[in-house]
């Protein structure tokens, strides 16, 4: 829990997260309900948790494993969409489990923070095709066409002769 929240906060938390491996991550009702528009619909849900009974909430996180869950709780405890950001290894994962909950502001700073990489160009190549495949996904089509563009910027390097000089500036705003 120490990726997400700090130490101290744990002996207050009155909800238990049932990961797919079988973990129970601690976490507060008072921080998931206002993130997650699918919690905040059922209040009563969390009216009989506490710290010394809490909680155990299995659907959707335990169709999720460990790391994602806790990557989703510290993109929801930081509000970091940082935490959430497509590198070297997709989180496409925790992006779904923040889809299914609506958590609209993770998802909204996950979508900047995505965006910002597009921009500059900090992406590699797997990580711009997991990049690809988010923009599926409802809410994202707006960053359709950075993708693409990117993913053009990115082949055009790729394909270019090793001594081949720099494409000209207006035949890179094409790309």
């Amino acid at each position: 829990h120490s990726l997400y929240m700090p130490d101290a906060m744990a002996a207050f938390a009155n909800v238990r997260l049932l990961t797919s491996g079988g973990a129970l991550l601690p976490a507060h009702a008072t921080i998931l309900a206002p993130a997650c528009a699918s919690l905040a619909a059922a209040p009563e849900l969390f009216g009989r948790a506490s710290p010394a009974s809490p909680l155990q909430l299995d659907h959707p996180f335990c169709l999720f494993p460990e790391g994602d869950v806790a990557r989703f709780l510290r993109a929801v405890y930081r509000a970091e969409g940082g935490a959430l950001q497509i590198s070297h290894r997709p989180c496409h994962p925790a992006l779904q489990l923040a889809h299914v909950l609506n958590a609209t502001s993770v998802l909204s700073a996950a979508r900047l923070c995505l965006s910002q990489s597009l921009v500059d160009s900090s992406l590699d190549v797997p990580a711009m095709v997991a990049a690809a495949a988010l923009v599926v996904e409802p809410g994202w089509e707006e960053l359709v066409p950075e993708v693409v563009a990117g993913l053009a910027r990115r082949l055009a390097a790729f394909l270019a002769p090793p001594d081949a000089p720099a494409a000209p500036a207006a035949q890179q705003a094409c790309l």
